[in-house]
């Protein structure tokens, strides 16, 4: 025998995704109309194009079943591939212009270009991807983040060590972005992540079995290395980290 849902309750759900749709339309009606009286419309329409797309994902993720694993893991080798350019932007002092993957050049020695000076040093911070260090520090701080959160649920070893390794190669990019902001956004994330997985309580042995053999907690495998990281960087560049 078929159930039906009761008026009440499909009210409800009908009401809260109306609502939803409601505020993200009207949302994107105010953009679209500010277009008109915007500056440069064409910029602003890229913008809105974005926008658009941002909301199209938004809602392709919430109505299509999700296997967070696969999620977890494109978006932290996506990071750790970022990292690896931003590395490399700072190691040659220069971003390479690449109009298919849409970035900008840049250089140490261009005025306005983003960098750190300390005495008569100048260097170009970071910028992956992304158009500017700021942004790609938040990038990074949001897979840092990520990264500690999925150290607290895999299981295999060799998972951990994969993870430890590009959460230093996402921490040294986040350094050389010099992102104040990103900074201390990720170093309380880390705290609280540190927190929380040290509060975790664990579960008992069944009766009659010998307790394992302990081991080091994942995080706090993370959190050391870290450290040792920030040590390193802070010590070959003092007078810059002493000027952010």
């Amino acid at each position: 025998m078929r159930h039906s849902i009761g008026p009440a309750r499909m009210n409800r759900r009908l009401t809260t995704q109306g609502w939803l749709a409601i505020t993200v339309a009207v949302s994107l009606a105010l953009v679209g109309i500010s277009i008109f009286w915007s500056e440069n419309q064409h910029v602003a329409l890229f913008a809105f194009a974005r926008l658009c797309e941002g909301v199209f994902l938004f809602f392709l993720v919430r109505n299509t079943p999700l296997r967070w694993s696969w999620f977890f893991a494109a978006w932290i080798a996506a990071a750790a591939i970022q990292s690896i350019l931003g590395i490399w932007q700072f190691a040659v002092q220069e971003v390479v212009a690449n109009t298919f993957l849409g970035i900008a050049g840049h250089h140490s020695l261009t005025l306005g270009d983003a960098v750190v000076e300390a005495g008569d040093r100048r260097w170009l911070r970071a910028y992956g991807a992304f158009l500017h260090p700021n942004i790609f520090g938040a990038y990074l701080s949001v897979s840092l983040i990520l990264c500690g959160s999925a150290l607290l649920w895999v299981r295999e070893k060799w998972q951990w060590l994969v993870l430890i390794l590009a959460s230093q190669l996402m921490l040294i990019a986040l350094l050389l972005t010099f992102s104040r902001s990103a900074w201390l956004a990720v170093l309380s994330a880390g705290v609280i992540t540190a927190l929380l997985s040290f509060g975790q309580k664990r579960t008992m042995p069944p009766a009659g079995t010998t307790r394992g053999p302990k081991t080091v907690h994942p995080v706090a495998v993370m959190v050391i290395v870290s450290v040792v990281t920030i040590g390193i960087f802070s010590f070959f560049f003092s007078e810059e980290v002493a000027t952010r």
